[in-house]
């Protein structure tokens, strides 16, 4: 079973809510941590350069350029992170919200990136064109569908593709998962099925040939 590449710890899939909200808040963190220590890193490169100006040695325009250009890219990528981290938080304001599934699913996504970074899987998403409007817990279908997710990439061999696409209409969303060149492990979809059932949702396996999907198949709320 491919769950935990050299160096990482375990990919566990988690079942509490609070469990599922730390997972998204740690591999957010970790990112924002980088940023921050990258900018760290840049503005030590910008004391050096002062220090070398104040003791007579010339400054070209251009170094000074790229470490302001290195600062400010660094600064918009933590902006959006915290943005992303805090829409996502805000799906817990209430037991039922009316969301847009597409925007939802491509903000967690986003938010767990580095989970398929890290074991060295392509992650794909593909929204549906037309927006999908659900009337639901959205903190409960990301839970879910984060849950498919981690236990997909436990059983997910280094250079694979994880293809996520999302279909459907008004009366019912489909989000669907393809793996490709599985391990040849069967996930564990225990914990997925269960918290799927707690919302009414469907999950369905079909495996092919080096292939493995699951679908969630989610009906809208009054």
């Amino acid at each position: 079973m491919t769950d935990s590449p050299r160096g990482s710890r375990p990919l566990s899939v988690p079942e509490e809510p609070i469990a599922f909200f730390g997972a998204v808040t740690a591999a957010t963190t970790h990112d924002l941590n980088n940023v921050i220590s990258i900018i760290d890193q840049t503005a030590g490169l910008l004391e050096d350069l002062v220090f070398a100006a104040e003791n007579g040695s010339s400054i070209e325009i251009e170094q000074l350029s790229r470490v302001s250009e290195s600062i400010q890219r660094q600064t918009r990528r933590g902006i959006a992170t915290i943005k992303r981290l805090n829409r996502f938080a805000h799906t817990t304001d209430e037991p039922t919200l009316e969301f847009e599934l597409n925007e939802t699913l491509e903000n967690l996504l986003v938010l767990v990136q580095r989970l398929a970074d890290r074991r060295e899987v392509d992650l794909k998403v593909t929204p549906r064109h037309e927006p999908i409007k659900l009337t639901a817990s959205p903190f409960l279908i990301q839970h879910a569908i984060f849950a498919v997710y981690a236990s997909l990439l436990r059983v997910s061999e280094a250079g694979t593709e994880l293809s996520v696409s999302v279909s459907g209409g008004a009366a019912a969303a489909v989000v669907t998962f393809d793996l490709g060149s599985a391990s040849g492990a069967s996930p564990d979809l225990t914990v997925a099925q269960s918290l799927a059932e707690s919302v009414g949702m469907r999950l369905e396996t079909e495996s092919g040939v080096d292939t493995l999907t699951v679908t969630l198949y989610i009906e809208n709320g009054p």
